[in-house]
């Protein structure tokens, strides 16, 4: 696998700073260590796969990794269901270490972890779960159907979070995670379908 190139957007150095300030350190590292073993989870795929990273770019949705891949569809959701797995396993090293030593960020360690991993099989197009998706779609009904299941699940599910944050914003008239979740969220499916539009 060859090297690419990275770049980090001021939003996700805010991000990282407002997560680490709410937190707290521990917290807040354990935070950016799921993360990290998130994304190591798929760059491990993408070498084994044979593939090449075209660069990396951490933003407010988190970060997204551009490689050309040499194994077709299959490949591809391997290396997206990669990240999930290895989110996975990152929880349950969690849970041992905290079995082990009863510290508290070691299962805070785990939480994050598996938030991470069920989070990212959702099947929007961001999300691993929508890539994995369109593989299975496209590979089966080709690209086109592949593209309005994903436009209906893109839309569907940014409905679905923004309404719910609504909802959570009217009942505590303060609380507007879900609101900011849906903007980032909205943002990260343009790109994707842009990066889409590129590739095809």
């Amino acid at each position: 696998m060859t090297a690419g190139k990275i770049s980090v957007r001021p939003l996700f150095i805010f991000l990282a700073a407002g997560i680490t300030l709410v937190l707290g350190v521990p917290e807040g590292l354990a935070v950016l260590a799921a993360a990290v073993i998130h994304e190591l989870g798929h760059l491990a795929a993408i070498a084994l796969t044979g593939g090449d990273l075209i660069g990396m770019e951490l933003g407010g949705a988190g970060v997204e990794i551009a490689y050309e891949g040499r194994g077709g569809r299959l490949a591809d959701a391997i290396v997206a269901l990669s990240g999930p797995a290895a989110s996975a396993l990152g929880a349950m090293a969690g849970a041992g270490a905290y079995a082990l030593t009863s510290l508290g960020v070691f299962s805070f360690f785990a939480g994050v972890n598996g938030v991470y991993a069920l989070l990212n099989l959702i099947p929007m197009s961001p999300m691993d779960g929508g890539r994995v998706l369109w593989d299975i779609v496209s590979a089966v009904f080709g690209d086109k159907i592949a593209w309005k299941v994903q436009n209906a699940l893109d839309i569907t599910g940014l409905a679905a979070i923004f309404v719910l944050g609504i909802y959570a914003f009217a009942k505590t008239g303060r609380n507007v995670t879900l609101l900011l979740c849906a903007i980032l969220l909205c943002d990260a499916c343009c790109k994707s379908h842009e990066n889409r539009v590129e590739s095809n």
